[in-house]
């Protein structure tokens, strides 16, 4: 894949670290989810941040339906932790994934009162990765654009808090920025990737879209010449493979997926709605434009 990047009006070298823009660069041009975890992992590494930790969930409040984690601690902390606790591989907590949370901690026995202290009131993950390397981490809260982008990216290391800190003195806002722009990247690119992750046919997917659409199995079967049973059968394997509970679930995963439009960014023929908020006055002008004429009405 080439990217080619536009002229800045602005030498971004001034006040945009090396290594972050160099990242930044990179994220444009990844093709995959993959690619961006890699892009991580490898700026957490110039830093000397071996430990990356990405958690991606449905809702923080209910743990099972965390669905994503990425983690590059040894596949010995997900299964001991699995197999002590019977519960998914999360580090963060209740508090610190709550909705609306937008500031980033510290974690790890590093910022703990004292090791007594992190060994008998930390959760079992922490102690399980403190062992594995994450001794100081930076925790930054992602904020989505939907439901299910929320997440947690976590930097870390073996270091004491007072190495740590100076490092995120120097790093931590880039590391922020990072986190914020790699999160935008992964969470559009999942999306793209629904198909190819449920294994859907081309005309699973087509399927799928269709009834995102709203289009019912009689109109379905009416355009792509099959029968009403073809299209039950074609219903039931895709729900199968993604875990769709009915066809509203199916709907929402077209839309989610990118199959269909955003119903509330879709677009109305030729006229367009503009809402200005001029500040201080506090009052809202909707301008209504067509191709010949605009009319305002204050709200």
């Amino acid at each position: 894949m080439t990217c080619i990047s536009s002229p800045s009006p602005l030498n971004s070298d001034q006040f945009i670290p090396v290594e972050l823009r160099g990242f930044l660069e990179t994220l444009e041009c990844a093709p995959s989810t993959d690619a961006v975890w890699d892009a991580l992992v490898a700026l957490a590494q110039t830093l000397h941040l071996p430990v990356v930790h990405y958690e991606q969930a449905a809702d923080f409040h209910n743990w099972a339906q965390a669905h994503f984690v990425r983690t590059t601690l040894d596949n010995r902390w997900v299964h001991s932790l699995v197999r002590q606790t019977g519960t998914r591989p999360l580090l963060s907590t209740r508090s610190a994934g709550s909705p609306g949370r937008l500031t980033p901690w510290g974690l790890g026995p590093a910022y703990a009162a004292s090791p007594a202290r992190f060994q008998a009131d930390a959760p079992l993950p922490h102690r399980l990765a403190a062992e594995l390397g994450l001794r100081a981490g930076l925790a930054i809260p992602l904020q989505g654009g939907q439901a299910g982008d929320d997440a947690v990216i976590i930097f870390g290391g073996p270091h004491t808090r007072s190495a740590f800190d100076l490092l995120m003195s120097r790093h931590g806002w880039a590391l922020h920025a990072a986190a914020m722009s790699a999160h935008a990247r992964h969470s559009r690119l999942f999306r793209a990737e629904f198909v190819q992750r449920n294994h859907l046919t081309d005309k699973q997917r087509e399927l799928l879209r269709m009834v995102g659409t709203g289009m019912m199995d009689k109109q379905i079967a009416h355009d792509l010449g099959i029968s009403f049973s073809a299209v039950r059968q074609r219903l039931a394997a895709v729900q199968q493979k993604t875990g769709a509970q009915n066809r509203a679930h199916l709907a929402a995963l077209a839309m989610r997926a990118g199959l269909v439009s955003d119903p509330m960014l879709m677009e109305g023929g030729e006229t367009r709605t503009i809402c200005l908020c001029p500040g201080e006055s506090g009052d809202e002008t909707v301008i209504s434009a067509a191709p010949d004429s605009m009319t305002t009405a204050a709200q």
